[in-house]
């Protein structure tokens, strides 16, 4: 985990594509919660995964039903809340134990807890998610996928105004109106795999801790990876 207050060789997910549309590529067939929280561990801060979840988008139903239930309940779909807490490397010489492994193309979804930790939130003024891998800038995405970052796309807030569920770009021009401890992002697993069966990705989380004097942002980064074999795996619904 690294805290900075930018980065500036990470490819940031789509902010600058306009809006993505499902219509230039596969909708996911599923959605991989996580949610996280921080820990105190030798003065430093780190992050650990305390549930996880994961469901089959069933016909006739929107990504937005499923999501909807869950921040109005907190409750993840087959909800894991004591997932194993791995210990894997992300990547040779940099262990990092939040690494996350998906092999197909889902909605990965991250909702920062308020259980026991809860000055921080995503930032207002830039995505959620960025991605500095360098391995997968230059390569062949799925069409609509944006440039630079051939298997991550749509990196999104999730806010509930009132009853409704809200979808937010933020940008520096269009910041976001409200707090949010809720994103998520578009990960193709499939290719990532295809290229490297024990490959991982690099991306960037990017959040704020909030001073409870001002209530102002202090901007900082956790890099995991996505995609990687030994990092924790989202419960996968049983078969029927």
């Amino acid at each position: 985990m690294t805290a900075e207050t930018n980065d500036e060789n990470a490819a940031l997910v789509g902010p600058y594509q306009g809006s993505m549309s499902h219509n230039a590529y596969d909708t996911p067939k599923r959605i991989a919660f996580f949610e996280i929280t921080l820990a105190i561990e030798n003065r430093k801060l780190s992050p650990k995964i305390i549930q996880t979840g994961c469901v089959d988008i069933e016909d006739g139903k929107s990504f937005k039903s499923y999501v909807k239930k869950a921040m109005t309940t907190g409750l993840f779909p087959n909800s894991n809340n004591q997932p194993t807490q791995q210990t894997g490397r992300g990547r040779p010489g940099n262990p990092n134990g939040f690494s996350l492994n998906c092999k197909t193309l889902d909605y990965i979804i991250i909702k920062l807890s308020e259980a026991d930790f809860d000055n921080w939130r995503f930032p207002k003024t830039l995505p959620p998610f960025s991605s500095g891998d360098e391995k997968f800038q230059k390569a062949e995405g799925r069409k609509g996928f944006p440039p630079m970052c051939a298997i991550m796309a749509e990196a999104r807030l999730l806010q509930m105004v009132g009853s409704k569920l809200k979808i937010a770009h933020p940008t520096s021009q269009n910041p976001a109106t409200c707090d949010s401890k809720w994103a998520y992002f578009v990960f193709d697993g499939e290719l990532a795999h295809k290229y490297e069966p024990k490959f991982a990705v690099r991306y960037n989380i990017h959040l704020e801790l909030i001073d409870p004097i001002t209530g102002n942002g202090v901007p900082l980064i956790i890099d995991p990876d996505v995609g990687f074999p030994d990092g924790t795996e989202p419960l996968v619904p049983p078969l029927a």
